[in-house]
């Protein structure tokens, strides 16, 4: 674990550490959900920044597609899937799920390679500015 120049470890990097060595399991949202969904042209702005709002929500973001939201939650267990679905469908009637794929294990995940229990086993630092190509 990293120290500061000051030779203590900051907060930052314990917290870093802690979610790294212990990501899945200390995570209360162990699953996750990609859904994919269209609605109206005029509303896709509106409606992603809504679900981005969502204490489940990943990732969301407004595409240019068949599909033109993808959204990306962390789920308790299956059945939170579907009560994740029911709540899209009513607070948002004129968007259609045209796809939904659950995830029930992570490999890798913010640049951490994880173990069955779901541990940081390693790490590949997360680089966008590199050009190497696997």
């Amino acid at each position: 674990m990293a120290a500061s120049t000051s030779g203590t470890i900051t907060a930052a990097t314990a917290l870093h550490h802690y979610a790294g060595l212990n990501s899945r399991p200390a995570f209360d949202l162990p699953i996750g959900m990609v859904v994919h969904m269209k609605a109206p042209p005029d509303s896709t702005s509106s409606v992603a920044m809504a679900l981005g709002k969502w204490r489940e929500t990943r990732f969301c973001a407004s595409v240019i597609g068949a599909s033109n939201i993808i959204l990306i939650v962390g789920l308790h267990d299956l059945l939170h899937a579907e009560r994740i679905l029911d709540r899209i469908n009513e607070q948002f009637p004129s968007v259609v799920i045209d796809d939904r794929r659950i995830s029930t294990r992570m490999a890798k995940i913010y640049g951490h390679v994880l173990d069955e229990q779901g541990r940081s086993a390693s790490i590949i630092p997360v680089n966008p500015w590199c050009r190497e190509r696997a």
